[in-house]
């Protein structure tokens, strides 16, 4: 954990519930221990609506630079 932002949402942000995904998977790790399952699935399904996202809206997304291209 070595952004800022996500530093200063673990500091003004005590409540879990309010944490950003990125926090909430670095949160736990331990300090004698680390649950790699747990971190690789949070890591995953923290993954997914990006890109579900994207694939909805290549379309659009490529329509958009190809017509910014050409003036």
């Amino acid at each position: 954990m070595t952004d800022t932002y996500e530093i200063l949402a673990l500091k003004f942000l005590p409540d879990p519930e309010m944490r950003t995904i990125s926090v909430g998977i670095a949160a736990l790790q331990g300090v004698r221990a680390t649950n790699i399952e747990v971190i690789l699935t949070g890591s995953l399904l923290s993954a997914i609506p990006p890109i579900i996202t994207f694939m909805l809206l290549k379309k659009h997304l490529v329509a958009g630079i190809t017509a910014g291209i050409s003036k």
